[in-house]
């Protein structure tokens, strides 16, 4: 297996083992995440400490995976993000999308934020806007 599970309190660890590049590595992690999802309400946090590398294909298979998370009623957060990781989700604009922590045990503990809104294309629902 390119990754490992584990429980942390109420949340799941996910620590990739191999480089977030689009391939059977990736596309393991987002049905595990989706799995989880699609069960009960996902607290995922997704140690990245171990690879040092995410593509543009890793990015969209993460957004994918913090889509389902936030559509069970729990979320995904990133842990030990390095700057090239960083690097990454900057310059595709969807670091907006993403809450990074510096330690595992700092995302597990963290209280829930208000975050972007997660709706997709084809949703019905209409966003809501700021007032006046």
């Amino acid at each position: 297996m390119a990754f490992e599970q584990k429980a942390a309190g109420d949340a799941l660890v996910f620590t990739p083992r191999k480089n977030l590049v689009g391939g059977e590595e990736t596309l393991s992690l987002l049905k595990a995440i989706e799995d989880v999802a699609a069960t009960r309400p996902a607290k995922v946090v997704l140690d990245l400490g171990e690879i040092n590398f995410v593509s543009s294909l890793g990015v969209g298979l993460m957004r994918k995976a913090s889509i389902a998370c936030d559509r069970s009623g729990g979320w995904l957060r990133l842990a030990r993000t390095s700057k090239v990781i960083e690097s990454t989700l900057n310059v595709t604009g969807l670091i907006i999308y993403f809450e990074m922590f510096d330690t595992v045990d700092l995302a597990v503990a963290a209280p829930p934020t208000a975050r972007p809104s997660t709706l997709s294309r084809g949703s019905t629902e209409t966003p809501k806007r700021p007032g006046p």
